[in-house]
């Protein structure tokens, strides 16, 4: 009959191992922010271009454009 052991690892091992998952965390956290302000750019570019296509017939109308 094999018996197996386990040891119970030291707490200096347990503390940096919660320091890596909190510093994965905040890299995570910091990742998805940064994802969340390019979409939100990327919906405001496409609202000013959507209301600037909308908008250009009334402007080429006003314009005063002389062609020789």
């Amino acid at each position: 009959m094999a018996s197996t052991y386990t040891t119970i690892p030291s707490p200096a091992t347990l503390t940096s191992k919660r320091a890596d998952v909190g510093s994965r965390s905040v890299g995570n956290s910091r990742l998805v922010i940064a994802a969340v302000f390019i979409v939100l750019m990327l919906i405001g570019e496409a609202a000013l271009f959507a209301y600037a296509v909308k908008t250009m017939p009334d402007f080429l109308s006003q314009a005063d454009i002389q062609v020789p």
